[in-house]
Protein backbone atom coordinates (compact mmCIF):
# COMPACT_ATOMS: atom_id res chain seq x y z
CA UNK A 1 0.00 0.00 0.00
CA UNK A 2 2.70 2.57 -1.22
CA UNK A 3 1.97 6.09 -1.49
CA UNK A 4 0.31 5.43 -4.94
CA UNK A 5 -3.55 6.39 -5.24
CA UNK A 6 -5.21 3.05 -4.07
CA UNK A 7 -8.78 4.33 -2.95
CA UNK A 8 -10.87 5.87 -5.34
CA UNK A 9 -14.04 7.18 -6.75
CA UNK A 10 -15.16 7.44 -2.64
CA UNK A 11 -19.00 8.62 -2.35
CA UNK A 12 -20.62 9.40 0.15
CA UNK A 13 -24.85 9.50 1.19
CA UNK A 14 -25.18 11.77 4.55
CA UNK A 15 -27.89 9.29 6.90
CA UNK A 16 -30.59 11.24 8.48
CA UNK A 17 -30.59 13.66 11.38
CA UNK A 18 -31.55 10.98 13.78
CA UNK A 19 -29.51 8.51 12.64
CA UNK A 20 -26.12 11.14 12.74
CA UNK A 21 -27.32 12.13 16.59
CA UNK A 22 -26.54 8.41 17.13
CA UNK A 23 -23.22 8.62 15.46
CA UNK A 24 -24.09 7.33 12.09
CA UNK A 25 -22.71 10.05 9.79
CA UNK A 26 -23.71 8.24 6.66
CA UNK A 27 -22.71 5.66 4.49
CA UNK A 28 -19.76 5.22 1.56
CA UNK A 29 -18.67 3.40 -1.29
CA UNK A 30 -15.47 3.59 -2.89
CA UNK A 31 -13.10 1.25 -4.84
CA UNK A 32 -9.54 -0.76 -3.75
CA UNK A 33 -6.99 -0.78 -5.88
CA UNK A 34 -9.00 -0.53 -9.27
CA UNK A 35 -10.15 -4.09 -8.42
CA UNK A 36 -12.58 -4.02 -6.01
CA UNK A 37 -15.57 -1.87 -5.79
CA UNK A 38 -16.87 -1.63 -1.51
CA UNK A 39 -20.33 -0.78 -1.29
CA UNK A 40 -22.45 -0.04 2.08
CA UNK A 41 -19.70 0.93 4.57
CA UNK A 42 -20.74 2.98 7.56
CA UNK A 43 -19.33 6.26 8.60
CA UNK A 44 -19.58 6.74 12.12
CA UNK A 45 -18.07 8.94 15.06
CA UNK A 46 -17.60 6.77 17.71
CA UNK A 47 -18.00 8.04 21.39
CA UNK A 48 -14.64 9.35 22.02
CA UNK A 49 -15.50 11.63 18.48
CA UNK A 50 -13.12 9.58 16.40
CA UNK A 51 -14.37 8.96 12.79
CA UNK A 52 -14.37 5.32 11.84
CA UNK A 53 -15.63 2.82 8.85
CA UNK A 54 -17.95 0.33 9.79
CA UNK A 55 -18.01 -2.21 7.06
CA UNK A 56 -21.31 -4.16 5.71
CA UNK A 57 -22.55 -7.72 7.72
CA UNK A 58 -25.39 -9.49 8.15
CA UNK A 59 -26.67 -11.44 11.33
CA UNK A 60 -27.71 -15.04 11.06
CA UNK A 61 -31.04 -16.24 12.51
CA UNK A 62 -28.62 -17.24 15.40
CA UNK A 63 -27.48 -13.82 15.98
CA UNK A 64 -24.43 -14.38 14.74
CA UNK A 65 -22.58 -11.31 12.62
CA UNK A 66 -21.35 -12.75 9.21
CA UNK A 67 -18.88 -10.01 7.52
CA UNK A 68 -19.52 -9.59 3.60
CA UNK A 69 -15.80 -8.13 3.41
CA UNK A 70 -13.49 -6.68 6.25
CA UNK A 71 -9.95 -6.03 6.69
CA UNK A 72 -7.67 -8.81 7.23
CA UNK A 73 -6.03 -6.96 10.16
CA UNK A 74 -6.25 -3.83 12.43
CA UNK A 75 -3.06 -2.46 10.30
CA UNK A 76 -4.87 -2.87 6.91
CA UNK A 77 -8.31 -1.03 9.11
CA UNK A 78 -6.50 2.06 9.56
CA UNK A 79 -4.56 2.20 6.72
CA UNK A 80 -8.18 2.03 4.52
CA UNK A 81 -9.78 4.72 7.21
CA UNK A 82 -7.48 6.65 6.44
CA UNK A 83 -7.25 6.42 2.59
CA UNK A 84 -11.20 6.94 2.53
CA UNK A 85 -11.57 9.92 5.21
CA UNK A 86 -8.49 11.63 2.75
CA UNK A 87 -10.66 10.94 -0.34
CA UNK A 88 -13.05 12.99 1.59
CA UNK A 89 -10.97 15.82 2.89
CA UNK A 90 -10.97 14.59 6.50
CA UNK A 91 -7.80 13.12 6.79
CA UNK A 92 -4.46 15.64 6.37
CA UNK A 93 -1.76 13.47 5.85
CA UNK A 94 -0.17 15.51 9.04
CA UNK A 95 -3.13 14.59 11.32
CA UNK A 96 -3.58 11.07 13.32
CA UNK A 97 -6.23 8.16 12.45
CA UNK A 98 -6.97 8.34 16.00
CA UNK A 99 -7.49 11.74 16.85
CA UNK A 100 -9.21 13.68 13.42
CA UNK A 101 -8.79 17.34 13.76
CA UNK A 102 -12.02 18.89 14.87
CA UNK A 103 -12.38 21.50 12.18
CA UNK A 104 -12.26 18.86 9.55
CA UNK A 105 -15.14 17.06 11.10
CA UNK A 106 -17.86 19.28 12.48
CA UNK A 107 -20.45 17.86 14.67
CA UNK A 108 -23.87 19.15 12.63
CA UNK A 109 -23.35 16.29 9.74
CA UNK A 110 -19.59 15.67 10.44
CA UNK A 111 -18.37 15.98 7.00
CA UNK A 112 -16.89 18.99 5.98
CA UNK A 113 -13.48 19.69 3.36
CA UNK A 114 -10.64 21.25 5.99
CA UNK A 115 -11.72 24.90 4.47
CA UNK A 116 -15.46 24.06 6.17
CA UNK A 117 -17.25 23.96 3.16
CA UNK A 118 -20.11 21.52 3.52
CA UNK A 119 -18.67 18.02 0.87
CA UNK A 120 -21.26 17.13 -1.88
CA UNK A 121 -22.26 13.82 -1.47
CA UNK A 122 -22.39 11.23 -4.59
CA UNK A 123 -23.67 7.75 -5.35
CA UNK A 124 -26.38 6.43 -3.49
CA UNK A 125 -27.66 4.70 -0.51
CA UNK A 126 -27.02 1.33 -0.01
Amino acid sequence: MGSRTWVANVAFVPAPGAEVRRGLLGWLSFDIDGTWHVDGVMLRRTEGGRLSLSFPSRIDRRGFEHAFLRPTCDRARRAIERAVLAELGLYPEAASPERPRPEDAPAELGLADRHGRQRMARGRRP
